[in-house]
């Protein structure tokens, strides 16, 4: 039952997203040329969305129970969060790196815009996921963060808030596809906590069976690199530097590679670094958080072994 529910989740996720995309481009194709019909797949998805989530505690109330106990006793295999956000995690057939972890009041565009209750503030866990398996992996399978509070209490995602962030449109994730072998997605889950409770340095993400996988939100990668004050998004003219304004990891990446770079011109002033003047150049042309994400992947490859102070 729990796989069904998951398969139909999958489903109104996927039409929540083809509506929203309709409101603003006409899909005729899928018979979906009007604003009006957009609309009402939008709201069909979030009623089976909502459907769903009335359903999944009741049918996974037992398991539920059963894990928070069984996190709760103590278990000398239980190590402390040992990752950081940004680091690669190998979980059996994916590997999976937590981008970036915000704090919001609400999340969506337009008409599923979804506030946070009262008293509550919604953590939002932008993720990549790749496929490192040489066979497709179907959509359901793909792993996703948990989050983890006080007295090791897990939290489970909420299906509706989830759903709302989907529709700004920052992620590619698969609905309805398999995710084949060497390929890699954005992705993104909301979770609805206390906002007196909220603590990114006590708290923290699990991955994997039994959330045995701990990333911390706390540690600073690099605590000697000095972190650049964006300020005002708007002031910014040019698209790269508005995309790393407002993508905080990708602004810390940005960051760490400067330095990086800074301390291998002190060190090596005879080195003039082509291709990696070639691939900074190419970034600061990107117009989007994936292009440059490209690049410095590239970027900090070259840069692995360099020392930053």
């Amino acid at each position: 039952m729990t796989a069904l529910l998951g398969l139909i989740a999958t489903a109104g996720l996927a039409g929540l997203i083809l509506g929203v995309i309709a409101l603003f481009r006409p899909l005729p194709k899928l018979k979906l040329a009007s604003r009006g019909r957009a609309g009402v797949l939008i709201v069909g998805s979030l009623a089976v969305l909502a459907v769903v989530g009335a359903l999944a505690p009741a049918e996974t109330s037992t398991a539920s129970t059963q894990r928070q106990v069984a996190d709760r006793a103590p278990n000398p295999e239980r190590k402390p969060a040992a990752y950081v956000i940004g680091e690669p995690l190998d979980i059996g057939d994916f590997r999976v790196i937590i981008r970036n972890v915000s704090e919001r009041d609400s999340v969506g565009r337009s008409i599923v815009r979804e506030q946070a209750s009262a008293g509550g503030v919604l953590v939002v866990v932008e993720y990549t996921v790749e496929n490192i398996s040489d066979r497709p992996k179907a959509a359901y399978q793909l792993p996703a963060p948990s989050l983890i509070g006080p007295n090791n209490v897990v939290y489970d995602k909420d299906l509706g808030k989830t759903a709302a962030y989907a529709s700004e449109g920052e992620l590619d994730s698969k609905a309805m596809s398999d995710l084949n072998p060497g390929i890699r997605v954005n992705n993104a889950v909301v979770f609805e906590v206390s906002k007196a409770s909220f603590d990114r340095g006590t708290w923290v993400l699990g991955l994997g069976a039994g959330d045995r996988l701990k990333v911390s939100m706390a540690a600073d990668d690099h605590p000697e690199v000095a972190r650049r004050d964006w300020g005002d998004c708007s002031q910014y003219e040019a698209a790269a530097d508005q995309v790393m304004c407002a993508n905080p990891d990708l602004a810390r990446r940005d960051d760490i590679l400067g330095a990086k770079v800074a301390r291998h011109q002190k060190l090596h002033p005879e080195d003039k670094m082509p291709e990696i003047a070639r691939l900074s150049e190419e970034a600061m042309a990107c117009a989007d958080r994936r292009c440059i994400e490209v690049l410095y992947e590239k970027i900090e490859a070259l840069t692995a072994g360099w020392p930053i102070s």
